[in-house]
């Protein structure tokens, strides 16, 4: 069959954005691969996510350009079918490796826990054996004939969505939906979740703020801290109730040192004694504004000396936590733009998909190439969204295009 000025389009249109974001996605994975083991876990998945969702993009590619070159369409079931099954494992994949993503800004921000390398692997590679099985079952049931088939662009290959008389090709258009399902639901749960947390950081955030006397003059140094105490990886498992409101504010927990020297008859004796500091976010605030009262420096400067030593012992060790918060506040917003464009840019053809499955019947050719491009535009997005937050796979990038140097962080 003869390509019409349609499928001419259609095909032309295809090769030029699978094409760009097959190079794209290339240039990510070329450029870091040699680096894997040493990157974070997140810069692990979005890695492979590039990876999965290369699969895809040099399927549709080879399929347009094949019809362009041939100038006919002529259909080949087994071929179809193969196609169908790997763009369907690319679909699943880079689904489960989102919600990874997403799961290990929820271990960090949430649990205060820090995904490792390996843990990521064996996430990675028991997502990607499930889905290969997913997607291998019409062949298993020997029923791919009946369940893999073209698109309604006449381009690509998936699963016949409207075939739904054949009781095979619903099982597994429902088995489909239901593993779509598992990760859309635990994306909205986790971030649901971050949320939470997050509005909750901002609430002690600006307690403290309400209760600073100075104002906006003197917050920024109280409302770091505050902001630490309750975030990941400083102690806060205990609170303490602010005087004026009743309300619990958080404690800060720190080991610290407190020295103090004194003289014995000519000599200058040095003492010093481990101690646990638990300081609430309002005492902070109260030190930080107004340091110690003047009598407590009459009757007793050496208690006053210690309880200044003891904040600034505080305050240090909130300030050395204030660069990994930075990265993981910068990760989290990548992972949700990631993420989002996802989502973005599957949801329109999956309510295609769910259009064909209830109508039994194809769909307009335009509306589904249309879906079916903002699938493979988003697929060409991500590494570009990937080269702008992650700082690891950037520098790598950059360091094969010769415009960095070699250094790795």
């Amino acid at each position: 069959m003869n390509l019409d000025s349609q499928d001419w389009l259609f095909g032309e249109t295809a090769v030029v954005i699978t094409g760009i974001g097959f190079c794209i996605n290339v240039l990510v994975i070329v450029s870091n691969v040699r680096y894997i083991l040493r990157l974070p876990s997140s810069s692990v998945i979005i890695l492979c996510l590039c990876a999965s969702d290369t699969v895809g993009l040099i399927n549709y590619f080879a399929s347009a350009l094949i019809r362009l070159v041939l100038g006919n369409f002529e259909y080949d079931a087994r071929a179809c079918q193969i196609q169908s099954a790997m763009i369907t494992f690319s679909a699943i994949n880079s689904l489960g490796l989102c919600a990874g993503l997403t799961l290990s800004r929820y271990l960090v921000i949430v649990r205060s826990y820090k995904m490792s390398q390996k843990l990521s692997m064996l996430y990675i590679s028991g997502v990607a054996l499930f889905c290969i099985f997913v997607s291998v079952i019409p062949f298993i049931a020997n029923a791919a004939d009946r369940i893999y088939g073209d698109q309604a662009s006449r381009i690509g290959c998936t699963v016949r969505w409207y075939n739904t008389s054949d009781f095979a090709t619903r099982v597994m258009a429902w088995t489909c939906v239901a593993v779509l399902a598992v990760p859309f639901s635990s994306i909205g749960f986790c971030y649901f979740t971050i949320y939470l947390k997050v509005h909750e950081v901002y609430d002690a955030i600006k307690h403290v703020r309400s209760n600073d006397p100075r104002g906006n003059s003197g917050g920024t140094r109280t409302s770091t801290t505050t902001q630490r105490a309750s975030m990941p990886g400083i102690g806060n498992n205990s609170s303490a109730p602010d005087a004026e409101t009743g309300r619990k504010s958080p404690m800060l927990s720190k080991k610290a040192t407190v020295a103090r020297t004194f003289t014995v008859g000519n000599q200058r004796v040095e003492e010093k004694k481990e101690v646990i500091l638990r300081i609430s976010s309002n005492a902070i605030s109260v030190l930080g504004t107004t340091g110690v009262q003047e009598a407590e420096i009459v009757k007793s400067p050496r208690t006053a000396s210690k309880k200044i030593s003891r904040f600034r012992s505080v305050v240090g060790a909130v300030n050395q936590k204030s660069e990994e918060h930075k990265k993981q506040m910068a990760l989290l917003i990548q992972s949700i733009v990631l993420v989002s464009v996802f989502l973005g840019g599957w949801t329109p053809y999956l309510a295609f998909a769910f259009y064909e499955m209830f109508t039994g019947s194809k769909g307009n050719s335009v509306f589904g190439f249309a879906v079916e491009m903002l699938v493979y535009i988003q697929n060409g997005v991500n590494p570009i969204i990937v080269l702008v937050f992650d700082k690891n796979l950037k520098q790598n990038f950059l360091k094969m295009l010769r415009l960095q140097k070699e250094e790795f962080e």
